[in-house]
């Protein structure tokens, strides 16, 4: 329950006003967010596009080194399979016949050197007499002891024919092939590579650049990487021995839709001013009158239907509803003043009819006590009888007021008490407290009369051990006034006690408590539900009536 009351407190808080700027915020990030999701994925597009035109030119280009690389491994096999050149050093006895040999299987070699396609050198080397020579650019015989060193690291285990090597400081791809003790084999530099490759990195920005570099496998290839400057792009050769490493920096692609990102700003701007003229023309045309109308009608509700709109001041549309509403005022003002006389009617039709309701049931209770009195034959208590029952209908019959003072009540009461001790002598006493003055505080008649006969009542209906004790006070506090009525007996019944807190209807078939329901309603109807009345058992019944002091004065 207590949170449905958060809620509901919540939810009338939420202005018209700040509904649709929150609405229009709302909206404005979620475009706002879309522009900036669609920049972001036109480029992550747009990077991809990228990243797969250069695989696919890297790719090309890879392949035709390949095919280059393997047309010269090919004349390779061919130079050693010719048996014309071919010879086996072991089979040689004579130095002479060796060298001959020997120099005639370079100059063929050197003769196949011009017609490789992709090579900066070749050399023959035999292991057995341990002769090297090589032939190919000018930087072969610098090239030449390094290359040297690679091959005999590698003469017994070709296993790898193609080799990716530094040499002297330069990176090289050696291929080496052997018959016997002849070793033969090219090499060509990454750079001369690189010059031989068709690839156009141009195309994708001034600054991308290539790289040629031993096969290493990866799992990040040919991905944008955001957190790095180029896009990567990789080509493996299928001889497993290199690789083509491409760097495109992203600011050269970038660069080139510069202009789709200065649109995206713009229609960011513009969207920012229609959101701003929007909320303008909805404050003036819409929020505003709303705003005049909710104060008005507030007004109205609180009670003041004087408040009146000029309708020419707004738009036709709020003109028709403020002239509507100080139609209603009108209506309303009319209507007040027609429901207000007829309650004032209704009410003295009510009270009337309530005092009436009271007077025979007391009555009927006097001539109860006066026959127990005749049959008991107590003539003097009948007497004291009589004189106070006199002057007890005396203040009944000439009390025709809706309201009397506390004091003629109180003494109204005290008489009725008296009344009751002729009925029940020896058993109850009874207590009147006075804590203030009580000539300026005006009640309904008979109201404390009713709670103190409830006591009587029920008070000697229920045993119990001592006698009854009934006591009154009348108490002024800082806003109102207090008046509380108590005995010692076994309080309201449980059922009765539930349904006076709930404030429900207490009679029933057989007309009981219909005095306490008389008075509730009287209170109702004079206090104009300002009167409050609690009920509790605490050491027997209690009533407690709190009555607002300015109701009180202003009925004085």
């Amino acid at each position: 329950m207590q949170r449905k009351e958060e809620k509901k407190k919540l939810r009338s808080k939420i202005t018209t006003r700040t509904l649709l700027i929150t609405l229009s915020l709302f909206v404005m990030l979620i475009m706002l967010a879309c522009i900036l999701l669609y920049g972001s994925y036109h480029m992550n597009v747009l990077s991809r596009q990228i990243l797969d035109s250069a695989k696919t030119s890297l790719s090309v280009a890879q392949n035709m080194l390949d095919i280059s690389l393997e047309k010269n491994a090919q004349m390779i096999n061919i130079l050693l399979s010719d048996n014309g050149y071919i010879y086996y050093p072991e089979e040689i006895k004579k130095e002479k016949e060796i060298v001959y040999k020997y120099t005639q299987l370079y100059n063929h070699c050197a003769k196949y050197t011009a017609q490789l396609e992709l090579c900066d050198g070749v050399f023959v080397y035999d292991s057995y007499f341990d002769r090297w020579a090589v032939s190919g650019s000018s930087d072969s015989i610098f090239l030449q002891n390094g290359i040297r060193e690679l091959v005999n690291a590698y003469k017994d285990k070709l296993d790898a024919p193609w080799i990716m090597a530094e040499v002297e400081n330069k990176e090289c791809l050696i291929h080496i092939q052997k018959n016997s003790d002849i070793i033969i084999g090219f090499w060509v530099s990454t750079d001369s590579l690189k010059k031989i490759t068709d690839m156009e990195l141009t195309a994708y920005g001034e600054n991308a650049h290539l790289l040629v570099e031993s096969y290493k496998k990866t799992d990040e290839e040919n991905k944008d990487f955001s957190d790095k400057e180029y896009l990567e792009v990789f080509a493996v050769s299928r001889l497993h021995a290199f690789q083509l490493h491409a760097l495109i920096p992203k600011d050269d692609i970038y660069k080139n839709v510069s202009v789709l990102k200065w649109m995206l700003v713009l229609i960011s701007f513009i969207f920012l001013l229609l959101i701003a003229a929007q909320y303008v023309t909805t404050n003036h045309y819409v929020l505003k009158p709303l705003q005049l109308l909710k104060e008005a009608m507030i007004r109205i509700k609180n009670g003041d239907l004087s408040s009146r709109l000029n309708p020419s001041s707004v738009n036709p549309d709020f003109g028709e509803v403020y002239e509507a509403l100080n139609n209603m005022s009108d209506e309303l003002t009319k209507l007040k003043i027609d429901v207000y006389e007829e309650r004032i009617k209704k009410q003295k039709f009510e009270l009337e009819f309530l005092r009436m309701q009271i007077k025979p049931h007391f009555f009927l209770n006097c001539l109860n006590i006066i026959y127990s009195l005749v049959n008991a034959g107590r003539y003097s208590l009948i007497q004291t009888m009589v004189v106070r029952l006199s002057d007890y209908f005396r203040y009944i019959f000439r009390t025709t007021d809706s309201f009397v003072n506390v004091e003629k009540e109180l003494e109204h009461v005290e008489n009725y008490l008296q009344i009751q001790a002729v009925r029940y002598p020896d058993r109850f006493t009874y207590k009147i407290r006075r804590d203030t003055d009580t000539k300026n505080i005006i009640i309904p008649p008979m109201m404390i009369q009713t709670f103190v006969e409830n006591s009587i009542k029920y008070g000697f209906s229920n045993p119990i051990r001592d006698q009854l004790k009934i006591g009154i006070r009348v108490l002024e506090e800082e806003e109102i006034y207090s008046i509380t009525i108590r005995d010692n007996g076994k309080g309201f019944p449980p059922e009765v006690l539930k349904k006076l807190q709930e404030k429900s209807s207490l009679e029933d078939e057989n007309g009981n408590h219909i005095g306490i329901q008389n008075t509730l309603k009287r209170l109702e109807l004079l206090y104009q539900n300002r009167a409050i009345v609690e009920f509790e058992n605490e050491e027997g019944a209690q009533v407690h009536i709190y009555l607002p002091k300015h109701q009180v004065e202003k009925l004085l």
